[in-house]
């Protein structure tokens, strides 16, 4: 559907026990939408009472909102219309997109309140809200990330060799729920700036591979857990069933030098109609050739600093596809960079 639909907040009920998103006509009246431009579907539902649901028609609708944190959290659902109804009902599975419940639900001592610790905010703390909830990790208690804190005006110790270890804590300490916070388990924050764009020929006709790459079996765990961890990042997202493709790239898995998979997209229809910036830099030869004699210099690694790149919302999907462990295929679409893809 390429209509302009509304925006609106609408109260919701999450139904654990709901195997699909559900919404009466009346909200899809609110969101401009009308029953002609459902997608025709041939659907049998039933209630929890083995009543039959009158099915009218599907959308896909985009269901979104923020946690405790005031991060946004968004997923886009398959959603069945019924006039049998005048509310929606999210699905177990969007519950699970909108980090309300994790993967494993019902599990019996899945939250652990004896972890949280002084300081630190628990990953599965909170989990009637959106996005609170560790999908694949319920014992995490990593220190909530936040921006980083005003730089310190005066040093706590003199800048002397022996205090060498006791600065270099102290700036762990000072910056460990912002710069040193690695937490897997958190979606990143975004770079400040203006978002990146994709340069591509508006007249280039999209290239789709619908069949993926196979990926080693001795590595399908790995890469799997590796795709798991973005998702968490808020650097990928599933793409739900009924989302258009347009350019479909092939995942690659390849080796490094230490035999672990490294992941990569075959974009080489995308690059010929691609235009490049020019953005040189120097060699780090010559880069390290530059420090004066005599001096020291730092050298940081910015982890996942690619991965919180803005992107626009307004950016046309580059879709990709994978095979995961079980032989499907299944797509993902990255949030934060320039492209979707799997």
């Amino acid at each position: 559907m390429t209509k302009r639909t509304n925006t609106v907040a609408i109260s919701a009920m999450a139904d654990t026990g709901c195997q699909s998103c559900l919404a009466g006509i009346k909200v899809i009246h609110q969101l401009g939408i009308n029953q002609t431009e459902l997608i025709p579907v041939n659907m049998k539902m039933h209630a929890a009472n083995n009543k039959g649901i009158t099915i009218l028609g599907a959308t896909i609708l985009r269901i979104s909102g923020k946690d405790d944190q005031g991060r946004h959290v968004e997923t886009r659902q398959m959603t069945y219309v019924t006039d049998n109804s005048d509310k929606l009902f999210i699905s177990r599975e969007a519950c699970i997109a909108l980090r309300m419940i994790s993967d494993n639900f019902p599990t019996i001592g899945e939250i652990d309140d004896t972890q949280q610790t002084p300081g630190t905010e628990n990953c599965h703390n909170n989990r009637n809200n959106i996005g609170s909830v560790n999908s694949l990790d319920t014992t995490c208690i990593c220190p909530q990330r936040k921006l980083p804190p005003p730089m310190s005006r005066n040093l706590p110790y003199p800048a002397a060799e022996d205090n060498l270890e006791k600065i270099k804590q102290f700036l762990m300490d000072y910056y460990k729920s912002s710069t040193f916070n690695t937490c897997d388990h958190q979606t990143l924050p975004l770079i400040d700036g203006p978002p990146m764009r994709l340069m591509v020929d508006p007249e280039a006709e999209p290239v789709a591979h619908h069949t993926p790459v196979p990926v080693p079996i001795h590595w399908k765990e790995e890469v799997k857990a590796g795709l798991d961890q973005d998702v968490r990042l808020g650097v990928m997202e599933p793409v739900p069933v009924g989302e258009p493709v347009t350019w479909c790239h092939r995942m690659v898995v390849c080796s490094k030098k230490n035999g672990k998979p490294r992941r990569t997209v075959d974009f080489q229809p995308l690059n010929v109609h691609a235009s490049r910036e020019t953005h040189h830099t120097l060699s780090p030869f010559h880069q390290a050739r530059s420090v004066p004699n005599g001096k020291r210099k730092t050298v940081f690694d910015a982890c996942n600093s690619y991965h919180s790149v803005p992107i626009p919302d307004c950016l046309p999907y580059t879709l990709g596809q994978i095979s995961l462990q079980d032989g499907s295929t299944r797509l993902y679409s990255f949030r934060r960079r320039l492209y979707k893809t799997v």
